[in-house]
Parts: structure tokens; C-alpha cells; sequence
């Protein structure tokens, strides 16, 4: 994949055919900084169904590539009646609860896709990443719901 600036474009086909952009950049192969982060690291619920999603990421050092990481957030599913569910590459669904185990890439990198609802409550969550042989290492970062409210001024 090359890097670069895209854009993404979202059109309402009905009044009042509302259009709004955003960009992204996509970075080129580079090192990056061990740890985990959700991506956004905040959401606001939405307002049909007061559900959220963000992707959870994972870095290690690469000598531990091909190994299992657990991601686990038991504060993030006692925010949602409904649970969450963990989606992976290619849309595979990881598995649902507060945590789901996966394996990482031949560089030591790891992802999901937390989809959590319908009726989240608003506040801040504990993601953790941790390793489930030696040295056991675990890396966490916090996702933040916010509640219903006009985002699109």
C-alpha cells in the first residue's frame, strides 16, 4: 500500500441532501512506537442505537511475531447491554465478551474492530493488549463514549 492523502465523501439521497467530507492519510511503512490504541480514541454513541465501535491496535516488538495477543475490556462491556463483538481481518468475527484473542502479524502487529451495542452508557473504558506467553507484557489505553449530541454543526 502507498502512502498518501484521500478523501472520503458521505451523500444523504434524501432532503436535505446533506453532503460532508473528511480526509485521511495513509502513512507509508515506518516504524511505530509499541503499545495499543483505539482509533478513535473517542466516539460519540449513536443516536439510534447508542452503540460505538473503534479499532484496536497493537504493536509488539517483532521477536514475538506469530504469537497470541488477548485484547480485553471488561469496563467497555459492562458499558453495553447488547455486548461487544470483535471483528478482525477480513471481516472475520474474532469472537464476542469482554475480550477476544488473536494472533500477531510477522511484524508483532495485532488488530480489532470493537463493535459494541445497541445502549452503550457514555464514559471512558480501559482497552488492555497483553500477550498470553513470556514475558506476558501488556500495553493500555482508554476509549472514550461520549453521549448523543449533534457532531455536524
Amino acid at each position: 500500500m502507498r502512502g498518501g492523502a484521500s478523501i472520503i465523501s458521505a451523500h444523504l439521497n434524501v432532503p436535505p441532501f446533506a453532503t460532508v467530507h473528511t480526509t485521511y492519510t495513509i502513512l507509508p511503512p515506518q516504524d511505530t512506537p509499541q503499545g495499543v490504541k483505539a482509533l478513535p480514541a473517542s466516539q460519540v454513541e449513536d443516536s439510534a442505537n447508542s452503540s460505538a465501535a473503534t479499532i484496536v491496535y497493537a504493536e509488539f516488538p517483532s521477536v514475538y511475531a506469530e504469537k497470541s495477543v488477548t485484547f480485553r475490556s471488561n469496563e467497555l462491556a459492562s458499558r453495553c447491554t447488547g455486548g461487544i463483538t470483535w471483528v478482525g481481518p477480513d471481516e472475520v468475527v474474532l469472537g464476542t465478551g469482554p475480550s477476544v484473542t488473536t494472533t500477531l502479524d510477522n511484524k508483532g502487529n495485532a488488530w480489532a474492530v470493537a463493535l459494541a451495542g445497541p445502549s452503550w452508557a457514555s464514559g471512558s473504558s480501559d482497552i488492555e493488549a497483553s500477550l498470553t506467553s513470556p514475558p506476558f507484557t501488556s500495553f493500555l489505553t482508554a476509549f472514550n463514549i461520549l453521549s448523543s449530541r449533534v457532531t455536524n454543526p
